[in-house]
């Protein structure tokens, strides 16, 4: 009976040890076919996987021609990418808990073993390392690539990197990280460590001082802003999490970065996007893009903080070399500085070609704000209007008026009693005004200016009679006890305008003063422009357009820029509706030039702290754009 219980005990462990054997070879087959290495050309970067099936590279395609590029290319091996949904728990075990990659951890930044298995921590305040003090407040610790532990630390909001001598009794040498820098990964090989700043992804060597550029993050479809951590244990292959918001709940996405090398061909063509403040949403429009498409690839750069001061110099320095970017980020850049200096293409007749989009297909109020000298040169999704409040009891129904009506109104105000709100100072006004008159002023045509005359005097006067700092009081009770006398609206959605009304008792849409026009500002909130050089005119139009179609603009938090779209809003917002209309329809497209007016309020601080007359500093003004205007033209 015994010997019969033994022989059907060992039948089943022979048909376990069977069923383990048969996963683990499926398991097996699986993890290698997602991980096969996939021949890739040197200084090219590669196609993205969006499942973990077996890539097939045989036939490869003959190399387009290069695209001119904006900024020296990655000096690393080229780059491959394996993307796959994941959940991850961010405040758990640091480890996926589902989908392919189930079980890969992430070890804690403030956890780490040295070479001898040793348990190293960072202590509860931030400011130890196993009882080593460190300078700042301890963020990760790195292990560098020649098995020397390194502390991050915030200090003087500046990131450093203390790097402890082997017997970790003692930090042996402290070194500045780069400012930009998100995210780190531990070092291998002749790479101390690695970091990502969001657009690119370095290995940095502390020996050579030197950091090597090894692939950007939309050159591999990844969207390097939302990437939070980032792990290697060879420094070939990077495993990073991606994250994202969706249905309220934090989700990743887990992207397997390998970097390798071979003689292959790339069939996508890269065309060079250019910002110079990109925003966390540019990369996952890219990415999406990327994914979607089979022969080209959209490559994020930007420029550094110098040039952006200045970007259409630097554009132009671009088109001198031969390197001017395919597609450039409109966000923070002069627009009617662009439009004038010919480099960008004019969209008219894409959008006339569409096969769905028209010259009809945008708010006639933004269309008209993009156009110059009757071509499109740039796209809008959005936009915002800014307006002003009164009571009628001072205002008795005006639907507007002019500065020196201001002054007469205004004038009156007793002591103790102010025009605009708390937040209203002379720098957030005259952005407001300057942006709506600009045009009167500058004749971008041929970079010509005429601003020594009284009606910019009257202007810099408004400006001057406005507080130099935000007073820290609320708008609604100021008013409320006639301490305030009007507000300044800034309407993202139609109940804005109307939340705005309602805290003036019979109020009075009056808008900003004028010299000629509406006195409501409109502001769009632009997007993209394709320069003359751009390499690949109907691929790069095809991203530009997505955000112009009303499903390219259903989940906008500002008024869309396609009119089906914008009257979809109007539809569901009542009598809203009209009063948003109203403020349109009597609106000045803001020029929104930053580098004109941080040159403005520069050239006119000490006016605008009491010294001299108006005159003197318009004429001031005059001199200084003067100036400006003709490094442009140059």
């Amino acid at each position: 009976m015994k010997k019969n219980k033994r022989k059907k005990s060992g039948r089943v462990i022979a048909v376990l040890l069977f069923l383990i054997l048969a996963a683990a070879i499926v398991l097996a087959a699986v993890w290698f076919g997602v991980l096969k290495d996939v021949v890739l050309p040197k200084n090219q970067t590669s196609e993205v996987v969006l499942t973990p099936e077996p890539i097939v590279t045989e036939e490869p395609v003959a190399t387009p021609e290069p695209v001119p590029e904006a900024t020296p290319e990655p000096t690393s091996e080229p780059v491959k990418v394996l993307t796959y949904s994941s959940s991850y728990t961010p405040l758990g075990t640091g480890m996926i808990t589902s989908g392919e990659y189930e079980g890969v951890s992430f070890r804690e930044n403030t956890r780490i073993s040295d070479a001898n298995g040793k348990d190293l921590s960072v202590s509860e305040d931030g400011t130890s390392v196993s009882g080593i003090a460190i300078d700042g407040y301890v963020t990760s610790l790195l292990k560098l690539g020649d098995g020397r532990i390194g502390a991050v630390s915030w200090v003087d909001n500046a990131q450093k990197l203390s790097v402890f001598n082997t017997s970790f009794d003692a930090v042996e040498e402290t070194v500045e990280l780069p400012s930009s820098a998100l995210c780190f990964a531990d070092g291998f090989g002749t790479y101390s460590y690695y970091y990502s700043d969001g657009i690119g992804f370095y290995g940095v060597s502390l020996a050579e001082k030197s950091e090597d550029l090894l692939f950007y993050w939309t050159g591999v479809d990844v969207s390097g802003t939302r990437v939070s951590a980032i792990n290697t244990e060879d420094g070939k292959i990077f495993r990073c999490l991606v994250h994202s918001w969706m249905d309220d709940l934090l989700t990743y996405e887990t992207s397997l970065v390998t970097i390798t090398g071979a003689e292959e061909a790339s069939e996508r063509k890269e065309l060079i996007l250019l910002s110079a403040s990109p925003m966390d949403t540019l990369q996952d429009e890219i990415v999406a893009y990327n994914r979607s498409r089979q022969e080209t690839r959209i490559v994020l750069r930007t420029i550094d903080a110098e040039k952006a001061a200045n970007p259409v110099a630097a554009l132009r320095s671009m088109a001198q070399e031969g390197k001017l970017p395919d597609l450039i980020d409109l966000t923070g850049m002069p627009y009617e500085e662009l439009a004038a200096s010919g480099m960008l293409e004019d969209l008219t007749p894409y959008l006339e070609n569409d096969s769905e989009l028209t010259l009809n297909a945008l708010v006639p109020q933004v269309f008209s704000a993009l156009q110059f000298d009757n071509k499109l040169y740039g796209t809008a999704s959005g936009f915002t209007l800014t307006t002003v409040f009164g009571p009628n009891r001072l205002l008795k129904g005006m639907n507007g008026w002019t500065f020196q009506e201001y002054n007469n109104i205004t004038s009156t105000m007793g002591e103790g009693t102010y025009a605009f709100g708390s937040a209203d100072t002379q720098s957030s006004l005259l952005y407001d005004v300057l942006g709506m008159n600009l045009d009167h002023f500058i004749n971008w045509k041929d970079y010509s200016c005429q601003f020594d005359t009284k009606d910019f005097s009257r202007i810099l006067e408004f400006i001057k009679r406005l507080p130099a700092e935000p007073r820290g009081t609320d708008d609604a009770e100021q008013i409320q006890s006639k301490v305030q006398l009007l507000l300044r609206a800034m309407v993202y959605k139609p109940q804005d305008a109307v939340n705005a009304a309602g805290m003036i008792t019979d109020p009075v849409l009056i808008g900003f003063p004028v010299l000629e026009g509406g006195g409501n500002l409109l502001t769009l909130h632009k997007d993209y422009a394709m320069t003359v050089n751009c390499a690949e005119k109907n691929a790069a139009w095809e991203f530009i357009r997505n955000k112009l179609t009303k499903d390219g603009q259903t989940d906008s938090w500002i008024f869309p820029s396609n009119e089906e779209a914008f009257e979809a809003v109007l539809a569901t917002s009542g009598e809203q509706a009209e009063l948003v209309r109203t403020i349109l329809n009597n609106s000045v497209a803001n020029a929104d030039d930053m580098a004109i007016y941080n040159l403005v309020l520069d050239t006119c601080s000490d006016y605008f702290a009491g010294s001299g007359n108006s005159e003197e500093a318009a004429q001031k003004v005059q001199v200084a754009v003067s100036a400006y205007l003709s490094s442009l033209k140059a």
